[in-house]
């Protein structure tokens, strides 16, 4: 069994490299433990602002961005994509398909950019 903290740290690694390729910086982290263990870390280029959460009472992590490739200004955050996790489940291939899954969502949106 994975922790959601361990989940989390796996699935910061695997998106790092695309952030670093679309020069995504890491600007705020929090966790709370009196909402459920919800976390979140945000990233921001000049283009737009990505946050990824984990929502500990429903409990889903979402990739989010605040604008899509076409607007100009940030409006409110727009889920990239939604994946259920029960850590009470959670095992490396569960861990490993959810970075892929949300790696694959990152990518997709960040060519959405360059087309």
């Amino acid at each position: 069994m994975i922790s959601v903290g361990e989940a989390f740290l796996r699935v910061e690694a695997a998106l790092q490299p695309l952030l670093d390729t679309g020069e995504f910086p890491h600007v705020a982290s929090r966790q709370d433990t009196d909402a459920f263990g919800s976390r979140f870390a945000v990233y921001e280029s000049d283009r737009s602002g990505l946050r990824l959460t984990w929502d500990g009472k429903e409990p889903f992590f979402v990739l989010e961005s605040d604008r899509l490739p076409n607007e100009t200004t940030a409006g409110p955050w727009i889920d990239l994509t939604l994946q259920r996790f029960d850590p009470r489940k959670a095992d490396d291939q569960w861990v490993e398909e959810l970075c892929e899954d949300i790696s694959a969502a990152l990518r997709e949106y960040m060519e959405q950019w360059t087309a």
